[in-house]
């Protein structure tokens, strides 16, 4: 675990398990807990995947309590872990009291039940000597900026010759290494917590640094490059605009299936990369039949080209018909990205996550 991330000036932290959580959620419950947990606004919340080690809490989405997934996860869990549950939906306060569990409805913010509810949470003590596989970052090293679109061109353009280890980090503690060389990305945080590429301040690492050794990668979450590079970008508030050519068309290389359980940008990118899956489009085509905004449009124009999942192509004026709201995928999958409720969404996603998570 990092030495640093979980420390507060009382030396106490709260780590949590999460199923189902959306990032809103989450930062109610830290809200939550900040006004009312008997540690007061020094608290220090770290969020856990489900399948972490030892763990002492969990607080899961209520509409998926009834899934058979959740119910042999909840089966498997010892009895010593504390099982909590949100919802902002009577029915499903009901069905998680009818299991005995402890919910909370986010709708009503009553602050006596918020305050009973989030004072069951344990807290654990920080531990104050740092083992010898625990990273050490040399302050004085000077950090880089990622304020601008250019910066961030700059920071990729390294990604072709880079040998060594890229260290970035943001003001909240949110760490990140990068292997170039085997193409993975290593976190403090979920996927699903990922910050856009802004709130980065990076630099390279000694050329002797190797992950594993200086750094226990034991509670890290591991993501593909091409996935971290893709949700960074799509998090940002930045104008990529000016990176791309507005001239070229663009099609299809790759169909980006990494972006289906992702929190932002998963629909308009089915769907851009729907419409230049057989005819390469202009940057204004693609502005014109997808009706998105232009701060869109580029994202995803220079995102797919960061990780090579478009390529360059001649413009074809064959046209596309925009008369069906399912998109079909490669290997035959079909995501109704346009009529589907966001909850449905929301449940599907997490079940194909749970499913892989527990080996069905």
């Amino acid at each position: 675990m990092i030495a640093s991330e979980n420390k507060n000036i009382n030396g106490v932290f709260i780590e949590i398990a999460s199923l189902g959580l959306l990032a809103y959620e989450k930062s109610i419950i830290e809200d939550y807990i900040a006004q009312y947990h008997s540690f007061g606004s020094e608290q220090n919340v770290k969020w856990l995947h489900a399948r972490t080690d030892n763990l002492k809490v969990i607080i899961i989405r209520a509409s998926f309590l009834g899934t058979s997934e959740v119910t042999k996860y909840l089966n498997d869990l010892p009895n010593d872990v504390l099982v909590l549950s949100i919802c902002n939906k009577k029915d499903d306060l009901d069905y998680a009291i009818s299991l005995n569990i402890n919910i909370i409805n986010i709708s009503e913010n009553d602050p006596q039940k918020i305050q009973a509810w989030v004072n069951t949470i344990p807290v654990n003590k920080a531990v104050p000597s740092l083992s010898t596989n625990h990273l050490i970052i040399d302050q004085s090293n000077k950090f880089n900026t990622l304020n601008s679109a250019e910066s961030v061109r700059d920071l990729f353009a390294l990604f072709s010759d880079l040998k060594s280890i890229l260290y970035l980090r943001t003001n909240k503690a949110e760490l990140v290494w990068i292997d170039i060389i085997e193409s993975k990305v290593y976190l403090n945080t979920e996927k699903i917590l990922i910050p856009s590429i802004e709130s980065y301040e990076w630099q390279i690492s000694p050329p002797d640094f190797e992950i594993g050794k200086q750094i226990n990668i034991d509670n890290l979450y591991k993501v593909s490059l091409n996935e971290w590079i893709w949700e960074v970008i799509w998090e940002s508030n930045l104008d990529f605009t000016q990176l791309i050519s507005v001239n070229s068309a663009y099609k299809l290389a790759h169909w980006p299936h990494f972006c289906q359980h992702s929190k932002i940008g998963r629909a308009e990118s089915l769907r851009l990369s729907a419409l230049i899956k057989k005819t390469p489009l202009s940057y204004r085509k693609l502005l014109a039949r997808s009706v998105y905004d232009k701060f869109i449009v580029s994202k995803f124009i220079y995102s797919m080209l960061i990780i090579n999942f478009i390529k360059l192509s001649s413009v074809n004026d064959e046209k596309i018909s925009l008369n069906s709201t399912k998109i079909t995928a490669l290997e035959g999958d079909v995501f109704d990205v346009f009529n589907e409720s966001k909850d449905q969404s929301i449940k599907r996603n997490f079940l194909n996550k749970m499913r892989k998570i527990i080996g069905l």
